[in-house]
């Protein structure tokens, strides 16, 4: 049984992101921060005296990086010469021409896979790590070599750990069409490796095993928008043959999050406005003004108060980082029974209701929530003037 070596798994920095929805400002911000995290697990491999960083693609969101940004990168990986770093390079940063990872100079310790399937060995883990490159924004076939076994081709000692490094997508059957790397479950479960460590998918997977092998996403390390939200960050542990013992350490420097806020009852601006920082505070603590929020609102208010999205959010972004707002509220008003009144308001109410139960009965979710909406919005119509603001 060969030691156990000490490993650090990361993937999809996305460093250089436009961060589009944000002001330039605050895009700087977040570009800086996503720096940040990156030094942030140089320091760990520092901290931690990490022998082997896995960098499982995307490191880079585009090739035409500064070149004072890339040296930056390339300073970090020379300051922790007694780590090995092996980089397998994504569809947003492929080795190419144009790579950054063919033109700079880059340390000793810095491994980067150029094409096709391949290995680098360290003797002095005694440990193989296999992988392959993208070279463009696409590979629709799997680099995944179909009879690749490590026992059978690898030519390594019989006590060698076998990694496999790759930024690519699980999929179930070579049926599946795939435009990023498909890698089947089948495939990591023959193919004999310790661990395969992987790329692209931006949620961590938490440590799966597929026959003998372990495998993980690491997702990414710092959110680019709401679509990635919750605490972000890398696994770092042990690897040894036939073990893997590997720990989620979260390292990102602000949070987005999507919560629901119920506003039931809420009658003004002002009311809605101290229930939705009361709710931040409680679910998220003190700490809630450093993150971003893509909030909500649920619940019913009365039938003459219409929420303002817009107006809501400029008072809110004043105490978060950021702030997007969506009104999903009811009247609070019982429309089975308006939609027996004798009146044009009865007439639109059954007319949205019979809408809503067709989409109902017909499983459609979407049209479901159209239709409730504009029975939302048409009542308020009813009570006076409606400006309609939705806050994407």
């Amino acid at each position: 049984m060969s030691e156990k070596i000490r490993v650090l798994h990361a993937a999809d920095f996305h460093l250089g992101s436009p961060f589009s929805g944000l002001s330039p400002q605050k895009t700087t911000i977040r570009q800086s921060e996503q720096q940040d995290a990156f030094r942030a697990v140089v320091d760990l491999c520092r901290q931690s005296h990490t022998q082997l960083l896995l960098l499982a693609g995307d490191i880079l969101d585009q090739l035409r990086l500064s070149h004072e940004q890339i040296r930056s990168i390339a300073d970090s990986f020379a300051g922790i010469p007694d780590t090995a770093i092996v980089i397998s390079p994504g569809n947003h940063d492929p080795y190419n021409q144009d790579s950054p990872y063919m033109t700079q100079a880059w340390s000793a310790n810095v491994h980067i896979f150029k094409d096709g399937f391949s290995s680098f060995y360290f003797p002095e883990l005694s440990t193989a790590v296999w992988g392959a490159a993208f070279t463009g924004i696409r590979a629709a076939g799997s680099m995944c070599p179909a009879d690749f076994q490590v026992d059978c081709v690898s030519g390594y000692p019989e006590d060698t750990i076998h990694i496999v490094l790759l930024h690519g997508e699980i999929a179930e059957t070579a049926a599946e069409k795939h435009t990023y790397n498909p890698v089947l479950r089948s495939w990591i479960a023959r193919c004999g490796a310790d661990y395969v460590a992987l790329g692209h998918v931006h949620e961590k997977s938490g440590v799966c095993r597929e026959g003998n092998t372990f495998y993980a996403y690491s997702g990414c390390p710092e959110a680019r928008g709401f679509d990635e939200p919750g605490p972000r960050g890398v696994y770092a542990g042990t690897i040894g043959k036939g073990e893997v013992d590997l720990s989620y350490i979260y390292i990102n420097r602000r949070n987005y999050f999507c919560p629901d806020i119920p506003v039931d009852g809420c009658s003004t601006p002002e009311q809605m406005e101290d229930r939705i920082l009361s709710f931040l505070r409680t679910t998220y603590g003190d700490s809630f003004s450093k993150d971003a929020f893509r909030i909500t609102l649920t619940g019913a208010v009365p039938p003459d108060f219409l929420p303002n999205p817009a107006s809501l959010r400029d008072k809110i972004s004043a105490k978060v980082f950021a702030v997007r707002i969506k009104d999903r509220t009811s009247t609070l008003i019982d429309p089975q029974q308006l939609r027996r009144e004798t009146s044009l308001r009865g007439a639109f109410v059954d007319l949205l209701l019979q809408k809503t139960e067709e989409a109902r009965a017909a499983q459609d979710d979407k049209r479901v929530r159209v239709y409730e909406q504009a029975l939302t919005v048409g009542l308020r119509a009813f009570e006076g003037e409606v400006n309609y603001c939705e806050d994407q």
